[in-house]
């Protein structure tokens, strides 16, 4: 199933992607609509993504009810 993922934009990310990204989508920066090249993904590296993602936007919250 890995050999159906096609990387997308695998170039560095400066201030100029980021703007592009936020404001003309991620079609902007790569026609198939992948940032980075998924043939690396795992569930494992997912998990861990999803678990300090997590972690962040508590801490982020607790710093706005302070």
């Amino acid at each position: 199933m890995k050999d159906r993922f096609a990387p997308g934009y695998v170039e560095p990310m400066g201030e100029r992607e980021c703007k592009i990204w936020r404001e003309q989508g991620t079609q902007a920066l790569a026609k198939n609509g992948v940032i980075g090249d998924p043939s690396k993904a795992s569930a494992d590296k997912g998990r861990v993504y999803l678990d300090r993602l997590t972690d962040f936007l508590v801490q982020e919250i607790e710093k706005q009810l302070r």
